[in-house]
């Protein structure tokens, strides 16, 4: 089950989210906080992998009742980040590919924030 959608830019600014669960409360305080501390956290493990290829990069995290998992778009580095109450990698990869088709759309092109 799908509980949020986060999507940040690199720099750790968010873009937009979205809240289906009981974390609502807590995403919609400070969104920003929430996507600068895991910016923080991806450009720390970049860093320590010592890449910037996607197939090296976060790919999840998993707490007490749900898992993050993490999808970075190249070339513009936003990082596309699905909350769900199980680990579904099947759900987030499906998901993560509707986003691609959506950003590479002709009406998503003038849109700067997708396109830097």
């Amino acid at each position: 089950m799908l509980e949020y959608i986060l999507i940040y830019q690199d720099s750790g600014l968010p873009i937009y989210s979205k809240c289906y669960s009981s974390l609502c409360g807590f995403l919609a305080k400070d969104s920003a906080l929430l996507a600068g501390f895991l910016s923080a956290i991806e450009s720390f493990v970049t860093e320590m992998i010592g890449t910037n290829n996607t197939n090296d990069s976060l790919k999840s995290l998993e707490m007490k009742n749900s898992t993050m998992r993490f999808h970075r778009t190249y070339p513009t580095n936003h990082t596309v980040i699905l909350g769900l109450k199980e680990n579904q990698p099947e759900l987030a990869k499906n998901i993560f590919a509707d986003f691609n088709k959506m950003r590479s759309n002709k009406k998503w092109k003038n849109i700067q924030i997708f396109n830097h």
